[in-house]
Formats: structure tokens, sequence, C-alpha cells
């Protein structure tokens, strides 16, 4: 009988380490950033650059926004460089306006935006009135 039981134990043992195991590349690929489409504002620095280079690296597609032109350029060449994708635009979230035309600019080029970080920091010291 004890043979038995501890036959059962290493055969249940097994099954469950397998179905962790299968567990664990479920939520691997549930939670894989590969392909997905990734829209960063205030990417042309601090926090917001540094997720664009870590989302980057997890194979997705960086949309980087920003006011900062020449910044959002220099982050696009070091993300290319490493081999990722990112596309920029040029966009000041303190300006309504300028939200919708970049927003169907990304789809219209994507097809789609999968995450959006809204990271831009809107503060007094930039010119935002309560």
């Amino acid at each position: 009988m004890k043979d038995c039981q501890a036959q059962f134990w290493q055969v249940a043992g097994r099954a469950c380490g397998a179905v962790e195991l299968e567990m664990e590349a479920n939520m691997a690929e549930q939670f894989s950033m590969k392909g997905k489409i990734i829209a960063i504002t205030g990417a042309s620095r601090g926090i917001g650059r540094g997720l664009a280079a870590w989302f980057a690296a997890q194979e997705a597609h960086v949309v980087a926004l920003a006011r900062d032109k020449a910044q959002l350029d220099s982050l696009a060449g070091e993300i290319r460089a490493k081999g990722g994708q990112c596309s920029v635009r040029v966009l000041d979230v303190r300006k309504v306006s300028t939200i919708q035309p970049a927003i169907g600019s990304i789809v219209a080029e994507l097809g789609r935006i999968d995450v959006l970080v809204n990271n831009a920091g809107i503060g007094p010291d930039n010119g935002m009135k309560p």
C-alpha cells in the first residue's frame, strides 16, 4: 500500500509540475510585449525614455510621443541601432487639438494601439493652468 501511495504522489507531483510549467508558458505568452504597439507620451526623456527603451527591448513597436522632435529622433535612433522598432510623433498633451491627429496617424500607419502609457508630465512650471 505504501508503495502505491508513493507512486501516486510521484505521478501527481510530475503532473502538477507539468501544469505549472504550462501555466507559466501561457502567462509569459499572454503578457509578452512582442509585436505590441506601445504609445508612450513624454517619451523624449526621463521615465518615458526609459520605458520606450525597455518596451523596444521586449520586441514591441514603440511609438514615442513628446514635444521635442530632436530628442524623439535621438531615441528612435538608439532603439533602431539595437534592432528595435520605433516611430515618433510630435505631441504636446497641453494642446488638446494635437491629440486626435497624433492618435489617428498612429492607427493609420500601424493599425492599432495596444498599450498607451500616459507619462507626459504636466504642471504649473510648463505653462499649464489649473
